[in-house]
């Protein structure tokens, strides 16, 4: 590696790009500046307008060097996202379903109007019943 003015911060760069940073891992220019101790302008010099430099010193270490765009994730809302409409359908839904075994369940039960009593009317084929509690009688409606 030539030794100069501008290859020695290149080089001490390319060292701290070796040493201090994970392959594969993506590193924002603040980043990067914060942990190599170089200014961030410096370090995005090398990586947008000297990349070929840097790269042919980063190439003798066995790495290489390319730009990429890091999209932060900040958080925010959405007012009535897409999809949110489906999770209510889907509560509406169930809750209709449960409406409706509660019904199924119900409908064969009477009420006894004396003692208040329940009485299971299903596979009840007989033109009348009565209380199984206090013996009130009721008579089938045809």
């Amino acid at each position: 590696m030539p030794i100069g003015p501008y290859e020695k911060p290149l080089q001490r760069f390319v060292e701290c790009l070796d040493k201090r940073l994970v392959k594969d891992q993506q590193y924002t220019l603040y980043q990067v500046s914060k942990e190599c101790g170089v200014n961030e302008q410096t370090v995005s010099y090398y990586v947008h307008q000297n990349l070929s430099e840097l790269n042919k010193y980063a190439r003798e270490k066995g790495k290489t060097v390319r730009p990429a765009k890091i999209v932060k994730e900040l958080p925010g809302l959405v007012v009535d996202p897409p999809g949110s409409n489906d999770i209510g359908l889907l509560v509406a839904l169930a809750g209709f379903a449960c409406l409706g075994l509660l019904v199924l369940i119900a409908l064969p039960m009477f009420p006894c109007g004396k003692c208040g009593t329940l009485i299971d009317l299903r596979g009840w084929n007989q033109p009348y019943f009565s209380c199984p509690r206090c013996g009130q009688i009721y008579v089938r409606q045809p």
